[in-house]
């Protein structure tokens, strides 16, 4: 085979291969930064389903009769978490996946148990008077009242987590536009930039979520429902 061929061929294969992985790479980075604009879309979510959450507990705790609570269970897809080329953003996203799993576990125990104790005072094995089965209702409701506080503290602190992984999010998508130099050299970003943008960007995401919490307040209003002003602050 004349030499010449040979080279022609060797460098059209050496190009074929770098275009496939160039257009690999293009993929890759851009798998990457639509699961950061998911993840930004779903916490934002999460907070805002977290606050119709937290009025619910409030109100639980503040009844003095029963009230039956349902609330929304919390999620996000670990399957998208994989999609994340950033690994501090990766880690923190997979914590969260466990504490709002607690979280759900938490109220579904709580309510569940309630529940429980409200069907076995409608039986009457021991044959308890009037002002017995009164005292087992409210030891239930207090107990209640009291594991919907734990779990309100707790959704303050998830809330403050989801918030904390949402401004990282909101970083990586400013920094990771579909570049390839930012595939290439992903792991490299300026952490002091980080950090200043971390101060700065809670500022602005607690602005974006006064309005989010404003709009709930409206919409509860719709339906008669109104904050109870003697229900506190669970967060």
């Amino acid at each position: 085979m004349d030499f010449g061929v040979f080279s022609g061929i060797t460098v059209g294969i050496i190009i074929g291969i770098v275009v496939f992985y160039v257009k690999e790479i293009i993929l890759l980075q851009g798998r990457r930064y639509n699961a950061l604009v998911y993840f930004e879309m779903k916490l934002h979510t999460l907070l805002s389903t977290l606050d119709d959450n937290q009025f619910l507990i409030k109100k639980g705790i503040n009844t003095k009769g029963i009230l039956v609570i349902l609330p929304h269970e919390l999620s996000i897809e670990e399957s998208r978490i994989h999609e994340i080329g950033r690994i501090t953003v990766k880690n923190k996203l997979v914590s969260l996946a466990l504490d709002l799993e607690k979280y759900n576990n938490s109220l579904r125990t709580a309510i569940a148990g309630f529940q429980g104790n409200i069907e076995n005072l409608k039986l009457d094995p021991l044959g308890l008077n009037s002002k017995e089965k009164e005292t087992l209702l409210n030891h239930a409701k207090e107990e209640f009242r009291q594991n919907l506080q734990e779990i309100g503290t707790f959704g303050g602190k998830l809330a403050d987590d989801i918030e904390n992984v949402l401004v990282e999010v909101r970083f990586f998508l400013k920094k990771d536009k579909s570049r390839i130099p930012s595939t290439i050299w992903q792991r490299h970003y300026d952490r002091k930039g980080l950090e200043k943008w971390k101060i700065e960007d809670r500022k602005r995401l607690a602005n974006e979520i006064k309005l989010v919490q404003k709009k709930n307040q409206e919409r509860r209003s719709k339906f008669g429902i109104r904050p109870d002003s003697r229900a506190g602050k669970l967060r």
